[in-house]
């Protein structure tokens, strides 16, 4: 084990050559692509102003949604939809410019507040929505200079952006922020203009209402929390405390709608030069670039020891927003059911996992293991889940899913659920060989019921991925 640790922990990788085959894991201690910006003005909390939208939560207006959302996850559909947006009926339509800005105070504007600040005017507007537990909205028709900064905050610290939330169409998605209110800021220069419409309000629902209905025979006993690795359960031949700092809870919006998935950070190619933010994860969780423009990715959920019980808020993590799509290829359209993204930042002390497209590197009898965040029915996303499996060569792949794109493994300890889709799959050195794609049950059995051991887990092998990555 110790070796093991310290092979993880060198700043180098031992492929040497760009048409290398394999990758070792490397830790990096400084933030990669953070920017700095300056403090919100948090005009919101100086003058008391009434939000311009008022709403009433999902459940009590349209609790049809929720239930056509719990069913949709009681049916094993992926990947795990855990929120629900609404239009705005009458979309808030922000326009500042820089002689707008009142000369003394904070006077109104629109349906906000404008007031001068230091680097030149701010405007500020909120929206409500009574009962929310988090709350994201969609700007359209979106005009930055390019130093304009935006931030959005709620109950917790305001978290800024600016253009690179961008999507193609013009629009973005806010990061998301705690309680029933969600504050919107914008700053610009003396001189400049910024506008944009609110027009979208996305509730994300945490914990068991994103699903009620329970399987049959299958409940998430068998999931094992990482921290309990090597204390109430034997130790891993996998570095665990090092690989955990690789694996991201992912969430992303398509279609209005909130979903969530696990990606993993991968190693770059040893030849390039500093060290993107890529990131692992499946085609049938994010596969078009707006999508990918809306991602949240939420490092360290995790639960603070092995004896605790309490699921840390995800207010309280740290946070990357965004990213852009490199490459992605479906099940459908005969890949491996493989996304790679590249974050717009990564926060300090990240594990960037090693990797190898050496097909002989996962022969039957190979034990495998994976870090996710299963979502189980009754339960919602959970904090990291360690599991392991054991490689098997089938006598029949499910349709579509060929032993050439895919490997498959029967589970020995812990499980996996909708919410793991997408978490990379290691062999005892933390090198990746595969991303979850599902379950693959055989006849009377429920490729969703993450704890039936006659269920295999099915990974789109990074053997298949790497013409695509590479």
């Amino acid at each position: 084990m110790r070796r093991a640790v310290l092979v993880l922990c060198v700043s180098f990788v031992f492929a040497a050559a760009a048409q290398a085959q394999r990758a070792g894991s490397v830790s990096v201690r400084e933030a990669v692509g953070a920017r700095s910006y300056p403090a919100a003005p948090r005009l919101a909390q100086q003058v008391s102003v009434a939000p311009a939208i008022t709403l009433d939560s999902i459940n009590r207006v349209m609790p049809e949604r929720v239930l056509q959302m719990q069913q949709r996850n009681a049916d094993g559909i992926v990947p795990v939809q855990n929120g629900i947006g609404r239009p705005l009926a009458d979309p808030i339509m922000v326009h500042l410019k820089g002689a707008e800005a009142a000369k003394t105070g904070i006077a109104p504007l629109g349906r906000g507040v404008v007031a001068a600040t230091v680097r030149g005017i701010a405007w500020s507007g909120s929206v409500q929505v009574n009962g929310a537990q988090r709350l994201r909205l969609h700007l359209s028709n979106v005009k930055l200079s390019a130093d304009a900064v935006l931030w959005v905050y709620g109950n917790g610290e305001a978290i800024a952006f600016s253009r690179e939330l961008l999507d193609p169409n013009g629009g973005l998605w806010t990061p998301s922020t705690n309680g029933e209110t969600i504050h919107v800021e914008v700053e610009i220069a003396s001189g400049a203009q910024a506008s944009f419409n609110i027009d979208n309000v996305l509730e994300l629902i945490d914990g068991a209402e994103t699903t009620r209905s329970l399987k049959p025979n299958d409940t998430p006993s068998c999931l094992l929390d990482v921290t309990c690795v090597g204390i109430t359960i034997p130790a891993s031949p996998l570095p665990v405390s090092q690989v955990e700092r690789a694996i991201a809870h992912l969430e992303f919006v398509d279609n209005g709608s909130s979903f969530v998935c696990t990606g993993g950070l991968l190693n770059d190619n040893p030849t390039s030069s500093g060290n993107p933010a890529y990131l692992l994860t499946a085609n049938h969780c994010i596969s078009t670039q707006t999508t990918a423009s809306s991602l949240q990715a939420f490092w360290d959920y995790r639960y603070a020891s092995c004896s605790s019980s309490t699921v840390p808020p995800l207010s309280t993590l740290q946070v990357s927003n965004g990213s852009t799509l490199l490459t992605t290829a479906s099940k459908d359209s005969g890949g491996p059911d493989v996304t790679l993204l590249r974050l717009n930042s990564i926060p300090a002390n990240r594990l960037l996992l090693g990797w190898t497209a050496d097909t002989s590197a996962v022969p039957p009898g190979t034990t495998l293991y994976r870090i996710s965040h299963p979502a189980p029915e009754g339960f919602g996303p959970q904090p990291q889940q360690y599991s392991s499996t054991s490689v098997v060569n089938p006598n029949g792949a499910c349709a579509n899913l060929p032993t050439s794109r895919y490997v498959y493994s029967s589970s020995l300890v812990g499980g996996t659920y909708g919410g793991s889709s997408g978490s990379p799959v290691m062999i005892a050195s933390g090198q990746v060989v595969g991303q979850l794609f599902g379950g693959c049950a055989p006849a009377g059995h429920d490729p969703a019921a993450g704890c039936d051991t006659a269920v295999m887990n099915v990974d789109g092998a990074f053997s298949a991925s790497y013409p695509l990555l590479k």
